[in-house]
This record gives structure tokens, C-alpha cells and sequence, in this order.
């Protein structure tokens, strides 16, 4: 049986790309998107996929959706948490309504779509989440987009605090942060900031503006059981940053990173051999 992947947010931009690189990895793909019917059009180009809607904002909707997938289509080995939304705006200017919307989509949409995910994959002690975050979760230097920063913040700590509960386990939890990538969403901030600022000044920290491709390469490496150590991740695109926590096991002890971590790739990014006792962090330029 191949493993089953469910994907939110995947009706677009990084999701559907995700999906498209994990069918091609031969995984069966559960597209979800509170758009349901592009979640179909993109399952319709995959083999084996399956799509369903999903408004994570709901969390009786998360749980209720794997309940159906667990029974009609199999366990689910990993989980990507993508939905996500943006607006930009000033800070003076923001108000709750657009500040609730991102914060419940961002954070507490991924939050409870990835809680339903986990308690079925902590009954067989074996699964992973992959959470989307951004590297506005990173560093705060991105423009007119306060709440979305404060939403993926959150998703980095959140991150780092489900690895640590999970990992006991047997469930992993990693983080993904994109730059800026050629998405619909990515145009649509471009234009938003162009008229706020009257010019376009919006550019990535070397210049560059990322390929959609790189990301899901990235979010389907964490699947591997090669990788079964790696967690507590946050991949900052463009610029590499491994944070890794694993609580200390009764029969593991201290051990040293694997020197294979000097030479991270770009389409391998957890090949990587950490002790599940050890605590690493290391910032690299890539």
C-alpha cells in the first residue's frame, strides 16, 4: 500500500505543487482546499489522488476529515499543514476582522488540522506533519504584513512545541519557511505593495524570487523514513536554518550531528542523522 498524504490549502501555488511532487514520489495525495472545486481539478491531474474540502478554520471540520479519510481511504501517513492567507496593509491600519481572518487560517487552522492529524497517527506510533510557515516566521522584515508575521511566528513555535510532544511518540513535526515565491498570492502582495508604497521595492534577502518547484522538494523530503530523527525543523528558504529538538529517550544517549550536515541540498533537505537526544541548531549560508 503507498502512503497516504493529505495536503490543505493545495487547490494552488505551494500546495498544488506539493501535491503534484508527492503523486510523482508515488504517494497517494489528498487534496484539500476550502475551494473545492479546485481541489478536484487539481486531484483530477494526479494518479490515485482524492480531493475533499476543507475549511481548516473549523476544527470539527479537521476532525471529522480524517475520521473519513482514515476509513474510507486508509491511515494517513503525513500531513502538510499549507492554508494559509495574506493581505497586505499598514500596521496603523489593520483591523480585527483582518487580523482574526489570518490569525484563524495561519495559526489556529493549522494548529487544529494538525491536532486531528496527529491523534490518528499517535495510535500507530508512526506518521509526520509538515507545517508551512514562511520566513516572515523568521525575522519581521516584511512589509505591511504584521499579522501574517505574527501568525508564522506562531507556526515556528508551534512547530517546535508539537516535535517535542509528538516525538515520544512517534510522530514527527518540521517546518518549511519560503521566501517570496511566484505564486498567485505572491502577485497579488506584489501589486498590494506597489500601491502602498507607490513603487515595488519587494525582494527577497539576496534579490532573488523563489521557484514554487524547490518548496515541495523540500516538504516531501521529511516523508522518508531515512529521515525518522529530523524533527523540530524549520527550513528558511534561500538561506538554510536547522533548529532540531527531540526529547531524550530512555535508551538513546548523546551523540554528535552527523558531519554530513556541513553540505545541505537543496532537494534532500533531511538527509541529515541526528541523535533523538540531541539538541542542534546551526545557521548556514547556502
Amino acid at each position: 500500500m503507498t502512503s497516504i498524504v493529505v495536503v490543505t490549502g493545495a487547490a494552488s501555488g505551494i500546495g498544488e505543487a506539493v501535491c503534484v511532487e508527492l503523486a510523482g514520489r508515488g504517494h497517494t495525495v489528498v487534496v484539500t482546499d476550502v475551494n473545492e472545486e479546485g481541489a478536484k481539478a487539481v486531484a483530477s491531474r494526479l494518479p490515485h489522488a482524492h480531493a475533499r474540502k476543507l475549511d481548516v478554520t473549523q476544527a470539527t471540520a479537521c476532525r471529522e476529515l480524517v475520521q473519513a479519510i482514515e476509513h474510507d481511504i486508509g491511515p494517513i501517513s503525513a500531513w502538510v499543514s499549507n492554508a494559509g492567507v495574506s493581505r497586505m496593509a499598514r500596521f496603523l491600519d489593520i483591523d480585527e476582522a483582518q487580523y482574526d481572518l489570518t490569525l484563524d487560517v495561519n495559526l489556529r487552522g493549522l494548529f487544529f488540522s494538525g491536532q486531528a492529524a496527529a491523534r490518528a497517527m499517535v495510535t500507530r506510533k508512526s506518521g509526520c506533519i509538515v507545517n508551512i510557515a514562511s520566513m516572515a516566521g523568521k525575522q519581521g522584515r516584511a512589509p505591511f504584513l504584521a499579522d501574517y508575521v505574527a501568525s508564522k511566528f506562531g507556526v515556528v513555535g508551534l512547530t517546535q512545541a508539537m516535535a517535542f510532544e509528538l516525538a515520544p511518540l512517534g510522530v514527527r513535526v518540521n517546518a518549511v519557511c519560503p521566501g517570496f515565491v511566484a505564486t498567485s498570492m505572491q502577485v497579488r502582495e506584489l501589486e498590494w505593495e506597489s500601491r502602498l508604497r507607490a513603487r515595488c521595492r519587494c525582494v527577497s534577502l539576496n534579490g532573488n524570487r523563489g521557484c514554487v518547484a524547490r518548496i515541495p522538494r523540500a516538504s516531501s523530503a521529511s516523508g522518508s523514513p531515512t529521515r525518522r530523527w529530523a524533527v523540530s525543523s524549520s527550513r528558511r528558504m534561500w538561506r538554510a536554518w536547522w533548529l532540531f529538538s527531540c526529547p531524550t529517550t530512555p535508551d538513546s544517549s548523546p551523540a554528535s550531528p552527523s558531519p554530513s550536515m556541513a553540505a545541505p541540498s537543496w532537494t534532500d533537505f533531511f538527509q541529515v542523522s541526528v541523535s533523538p537526544c540531541s539538541n542542534h541548531s546551526r545557521n548556514i549560508r547556502s
